[in-house]
């Protein structure tokens, strides 16, 4: 699903208006290394996964990041500009960004649940 376009109750689709804005997952950066989860104090300790000093440095460093999963690397995102819709689309356009949130809610329910 395309994130600017809004689809109809009639079946047809209609494109909003948009602007850029900082990617919110990787701050503009264009490079995140959240693929790999978070790093807690016992991963740094004796035995845990980050425990080397120098793998650790280089995580920090960055050299394990990838381009952003949310911008493909941009540092920016492309949003509805909501500010330029009426009242009706508007409308729509939540209706629809929270029927997408429950969905994805679902789904992921559904994969911790082994589906």
């Amino acid at each position: 699903m395309r994130k600017s376009i809004l689809y109809c109750e009639d079946d047809s689709e209609r494109e909003l208006p948009c602007r850029w804005e900082i990617c919110g997952a990787c701050r503009g950066n264009g490079t995140s290394s959240a693929y790999l989860g978070a790093i807690t104090e016992s991963d740094r300790e004796p035995g845990g996964a980050w425990e080397d000093p120098e793998d650790f440095g280089r995580y920090m460093r960055g050299d394990y990041d990838r381009a952003c999963d949310e911008c493909d690397g941009a540092g920016k995102v492309e949003v509805v500009d909501e500010d330029k819709l009426d009242a009706e689309t508007l409308k729509a356009w939540r209706e629809q960004c929270r029927d997408e949130r429950e969905y994805e809610r679902a789904c992921a329910a559904e994969r911790r649940m082994g589906a």
